[in-house]
């Protein structure tokens, strides 16, 4: 996984931004906190004890979010759902605030994952009786095993499902299923989603402060591609928008030490270069 070094940046060409809302002190903090997550990025309770001292210590800060969100994802890799679903429901606001705003849409998607699992445990139990799964969702209703099962994601929208059949055995229906929610899509599974390391796609740098917009600082940053390594896509964003080229990523926070992005899943902290 990525080291501070690597997606750091140099601060020093526009170290004062406005719309800060935290001092240096809770900065610090955040960066070490950072750091420490990446120096043991498998380590996930090393990782879940370091974000519960940071929220101990600082239980008003605005960066709490970043730290429970971020415990509650090393908590769902080691195992602990529930315990994961109980701070990711701690993060659900309506603020208008950047950051706030962030970390409700991160803990609506990874709520829907955790829900999408529930939900297709109770197909697999509709399957075991009937030998085949369900026309809709709605027949989970009738079973009392399977009728508390949520019918919309996290978002309180229904959920996308489709039973299929074999690509041979055309005669006989209902044998598999699609099941994902339109706002998180293709990677609405929890276990798939699970199996990549944090951050994984969000290898994101800044380069440069290149104007100001509504008395928000524009930055310009680099994210790698996945497909091919050794490129890399420039992205121009203003404090508190999404990125006009890639809708899911917010930025979201810019102090005089540390920027925040959010790509939905992952947070990405950028402080200073360590040359």
């Amino acid at each position: 996984m990525r080291s501070l070094s690597r997606i750091g940046l140099a601060l020093a060409t526009f170290l004062v931004l406005t719309g800060s809302p935290a001092v240096a002190q809770d900065e610090a903090a955040l960066l070490q906190l950072w750091t420490s997550l990446w120096a043991q990025p498998s380590n996930h309770i090393a990782a879940v004890e370091a974000c519960e001292t940071f929220i101990a210590a600082h239980p008003q800060d605005p960066f709490l979010v970043v730290a429970r969100s971020v415990s509650a994802w090393h908590l769902l890799r080691a195992g602990q759902t529930n315990q994961a679903a109980g701070a990711l429901r701690q993060l659900q606001s309506s603020s208008s605030a950047p950051l706030t705003q962030a970390a409700n849409r991160m803990a609506r998607r990874w709520l829907t994952r955790i829900d999408h699992q529930a939900v297709c445990s109770a197909l697999q139990i509709y399957y075991m009786e009937h030998i085949a799964y369900p026309a809709a969702l709605d027949a989970l209703a009738s079973d009392p095993a399977t009728r508390d099962v949520k019918r919309v994601d996290a978002f309180d929208e229904p959920w996308r499902y489709k039973p299929t059949e074999f690509k041979i055995l055309r005669r006989i229906k209902n044998q598999r299923y699609e099941l994902t929610s339109r706002r998180v899509g293709s990677s609405s599974d929890l276990p798939t989603s699970l199996a990549s390391p944090y951050g994984y796609d969000f290898d994101i740098r800044a380069i440069k402060k290149i104007s100001t917009v509504a008395d928000q600082p524009m930055i310009r940053f680099e994210l790698a591609q996945q497909d091919e390594p050794a490129s890399t896509l420039s992205l121009d964003i203003a404090l508190g928008q999404h990125s006009a080229v890639q809708r899911n990523i917010h930025f979201v926070y810019a102090g005089k030490r540390v920027l925040i992005l959010s790509n939905g899943d992952y947070w990405a902290v950028l402080g200073p270069s360590r040359r």
